[in-house]
């Protein structure tokens, strides 16, 4: 009879561990914040129109697709991160995809980053080699705002106003490139010297070493 009325006991004990188990094992999910979506992720149909002021040259960055879902931040991990891709179509420079994710970092519990990087130009029309160059284009910031360092990039702070074409923003974010070996530049004067950035718009306008200076002329991001 003892051992009978041990058996439910037992069953009852073994449940409970499996149950707890369960538990510890169910996973852990970091987002993109919102912070980081208003600056930089916009639904598809959005556009900007660029013109880079020194040539004239006039290009449509659209977005015709946007890839968002959960994978494994490392491979024994058991925390999901958001991440995914940006696709985006030029009418002139080809096509360009901006890569998006989030990860843990030493200084927040949830950071977030954009990069994009370009296809080669439309050779059909491309007037004097001409074609919207983004560089890399890049955006970061943690659950505690926008985020002071990362890849080549630093966080320089917030301008007040900034006049752009015949538009004028407000609390625009600006992020400066931290190379300083002249010998690097000198193999890529075309990439980015500094990204302006303003929530709910995007990327207003950059500048690159080699002197030209891209801004937004219209947009839409619905």
């Amino acid at each position: 009879m003892k051992r009978t009325t041990l058996y439910p006991v037992i069953i009852l004990i073994i449940l409970i561990q499996v149950l707890g188990l369960a538990s510890c094992q169910k996973p852990e999910f970091i987002y993109l914040s919102d912070e980081f979506k208003s600056f930089t992720v916009f639904p598809v149909g959005s556009y900007w129109v660029y013109e880079e002021i020194n040539s004239g040259f006039v290009d449509t960055l659209k977005v015709d697709k946007v890839s968002l879902d959960f994978g494994h931040l490392h491979s024994e991990s058991n925390v999901l991160a958001e991440k995914g891709s940006i696709k985006f179509s030029t009418a002139f420079s080809g096509t360009k995809i901006g890569l998006i994710g989030a990860t843990e970092y030493s200084e927040c519990l949830s950071y977030s980053s954009c990069y994009m990087y370009n296809s080669e130009p439309d050779t059909v029309y491309n007037p004097a080699g001409e074609y919207l160059n983004l560089g890399c284009e890049f955006f970061c910031c943690c659950d505690s705002g926008t985020k002071s360092r990362a890849f080549f990039f630093k966080y320089s702070g917030i301008i007040d106003t900034l006049s752009v074409g015949q538009r004028t923003f407000f609390d625009v974010r600006l992020f400066s490139n931290v190379i300083e070996d002249s010998l690097y530049l000198q193999q890529d004067t075309g990439l980015v010297k500094r990204y302006y950035f303003v929530k709910y718009v995007g990327l207003v306008k950059w500048e690159q070493y080699n002197g030209k200076v891209w801004e937004v002329r219209n947009f839409e991001t619905k």
